[in-house]
């Protein structure tokens, strides 16, 4: 393997954690805050899911660093070309990366959001439907 090859290997292994990652986070940030899949309303559960969330997301990807959020990716370039010495190139050299992950991820969390509303919601109208009867056939034995 020459040098070409393990740099363009290394660059898979960004846009696939950056991308996997962010669709972990905004799934669950998707599936607390959404109306029908929220399990509790005591306040605190939700939030404290999304920032346990956020830590694993941070601790799962560090080596490589993750932003999870493109305008980051692109504001840590842009602020790295203005205040560093840029030397043989290196700032620029993952940026796309830092950019196409997170908008890959979010799209990946956005379809299984929607995949998966579409699933509950079903399931929850089936068993309400199930209880409705359930209620009726009680009242009519009364």
């Amino acid at each position: 393997m020459n040098d070409s090859d393990e740099g363009f290997h290394s660059d898979y292994q960004v846009i696939v954690n950056e991308a996997i990652l962010t669709a972990v986070f905004v799934s669950v940030i998707l599936m607390v805050k959404g109306k029908t899949t929220t399990p509790t309303t005591d306040g605190v559960a939700g939030p404290l899911a999304i920032v346990l969330t956020l830590l694993a997301c941070i601790q799962t990807g560090g080596k490589l660093g993750g932003c999870f959020n493109p305008a980051v990716g692109l504001s840590v370039t842009s602020f790295s070309l203005f205040h560093l010495e840029d030397v043989n190139n290196s700032l620029l050299h993952y940026s796309y990366a830092f950019i196409m992950g997170p908008l890959l991820g979010g799209a990946l969390a956005g379809a299984f959001s929607l995949v998966h509303r579409k699933h509950f919601e079903a399931k929850g109208s089936e068993q309400e439907q199930h209880l409705e009867h359930n209620s009726q056939t009680e009242k009519a034995t009364y």
